[in-house]
This record gives structure tokens, C-alpha cells and sequence, in this order.
């Protein structure tokens, strides 16, 4: 059984703080996953009002290297490392490109901003244990964080911003982009940080990955406000082929959930059981 808290959304339950990122807890029994930080510590507060404790925490994930999902960073490794005071720490695991340095494009109409993860999240990470991988890496036999995401369909990719190389900048391929699948006898659940990678091939990766073909779920953001209106009604399409059980987007998602099927929205203080 999984069960899935939501410890911050871009909007909230009453008594509860919101802002533009994402944090989900994954309690698995026996396996807790923090997927995400948010974009600053204050999703500890949520969890702390959710009864969330962050000292079971036995992995961190990383969807991808932006500030609204690794903002957190810090403060929640020294929460962490507090909770666990002389036991190890749990692991870490993202992909290689997560430090990458990112911005807005120049000219941009809400002005300049660094995308990338902050300095406080890359001090906190030298001391720490992780595994940065492209391959994919299970951490049970039915969860899998899929490592890089193949893009046999790049329409369906939602880019923004620049990346840093060679000396100046060019367009952010976001190849750190990825998500965990949990393998249930229902089918795969997809848990997605912004699916920047694209919803569609995040799907087709994961049943490559772990064989199995039943689509249950998918939780997280899906990005559609970046998406041309003619990708968007393709994904819509692709999704309502999944006939999913749940599709329970958030974060970047944008408006046009309200035309997807299945779709529901979460809101930071939830908890689902699946």
C-alpha cells in the first residue's frame, strides 16, 4: 500500500501553506520516499501539521534540478539529519544533470530569474550520501526511479528556460527530467515531479522498465501550460487511451486538467491510500 501526502502544491488546504513547487511524502511501509522539496523550506511546516515524520524518511528523489522542486533542499537535508541524529542518512538519488545551472531567457516578460537549484541545496548535498544516475535504479522490487527519459516523441516534451554551457547559454533540453513508478497489482502508479520529459513518454519508459503495461495512476505536474495547444489535446488523448483509475495532477499543470479525464486536483495537506 502506498500512501501519499501531499507536503506542498502550489495551492493548500486550509491551515496549510502554499507555494509554486512540489513535495510529496511516499510511505511504502518499510520505505518512505521524499520525492521533491518544494521551493523552500516551508513544506516542513506542512508535514510537521500532517503528523509527517521526516526522521522515517529511508530515500530522497529528485525529479529534476529546478529551484520549485529542490528549493528545499537544505533546510530539509539538516531536518533530516537532525530527525536521524546518529543513524545514516538516508540516500539520495537523481539524475547526473540535477546541478545543472539554469534561467530564464533574456527578454523574458516576468523578468530575470536563476531556475536552477540553489546554492544552499549543493553545499548541503557535498556531505551527503547520493547516487546520481541516468539508468534506472530501483530502491524496492516494485519502485523504480526511472532515470532518464527516452523522448521517441519530443512534441510531447514541455521545455523552458536556458542552461548553462560551454561559456554562455542555449535552450534547456531538461534531460534530468524523470519520475518513480510503483508497480501494484493494479498496474503502474507514475508519481511525476513536472514531467517536463513529457507525460507520454514517462509512461512508455516506465513499461519498459518494469514490463508491465496497466497504467493504474499518475500523480504530480504535468506542465500543460507550456504545451501548444495541439500537444495539449494529443496528451489529453494519450491519457484517456491509460482509461487511468486516477489522474491526480497539480503544480504545473495549469487549467486544462479540467478537460482531462479522470482528473482531479491535488492541494498541499492531502493524503491519498492507494
Amino acid at each position: 500500500m502506498l500512501r501519499l501526502s501531499i507536503l506542498m502544491e502550489n495551492s493548500a488546504a486550509d491551515g496549510y501553506v502554499c507555494e509554486h513547487g512540489l513535495s510529496f511524502l511516499l510511505d511504502f511501509g518499510g520505505t518512505v520516499v521524499l520525492f521533491d522539496t518544494g521551493a523552500s523550506g516551508a513544506f516542513l511546516e506542512n508535514a510537521a501539521r500532517m503528523g509527517c515524520d521526516l526522521g522515517a524518511v529511508t530515500h530522497i528523489a529528485l525529479s529534476h534540478g529546478h529551484y520549485d522542486h529542490t528549493g528545499g533542499l537544505g533546510p530539509a537535508l539538516r531536518h533530516i539529519a537532525a530527525q536521524k541524529n546518529e543513524n545514516p542518512l538516508p540516500p539520495l538519488i537523481a539524475h547526473p544533470d540535477v546541478f545543472l545551472k539554469r534561467r530564464r531567457p533574456p527578454g523574458h516578460p516576468a523578468g530575470p530569474k536563476e531556475l536552477g537549484m540553489p546554492e544552499d541545496g549543493r553545499a548541503e548535498l557535498a556531505r551527503w550520501p547520493a547516487t546520481y544516475t541516468r539508468e534506472p535504479l530501483y530502491i524496492r522490487d516494485d519502485i523504480v526511479f526511472l532515470g532518464e527519459i527516452p523522448r521517441p516523441q519530443p512534441e510531447f516534451c514541455a521545455l523552458v528556460g536556458e542552461v548553462a554551457y560551454d561559456g554562455g547559454y542555449r535552450k534547456d533540453l531538461l534531460p534530468d527530467d524523470t519520475a518513480l513508478a510503483y508497480i501494484t497489482d493494479e498496474g503502474l502508479v507514475i508519481i511525476a515531479g513536472c514531467s517536463h520529459s513529457g507525460i507520454v513518454n514517462i509512461i512508455g519508459h516506465a513499461r519498459n522498465v518494469t514490463g508491465v503495461a496497466k497504467i493504474r495512476a499518475v500523480y504530480g505536474g504535468l506542465h500543460c501550460k507550456d504545451m501548444t495547444p495541439d500537444c495539449l489535446e494529443r496528451t489529453r488523448a494519450a491519457l484517456a487511451r491509460e482509461n487511468l483509475a486516477e489522474l491526480f495532477a497539480c503544480h504545473c499543470t495549469g487549467k486544462s486538467l479540467d478537460d482531462f479525464p479522470a482528473g482531479l486536483r491535488l492541494t498541499a495537506g492531502e493524503q491519498h491510500c492507494l
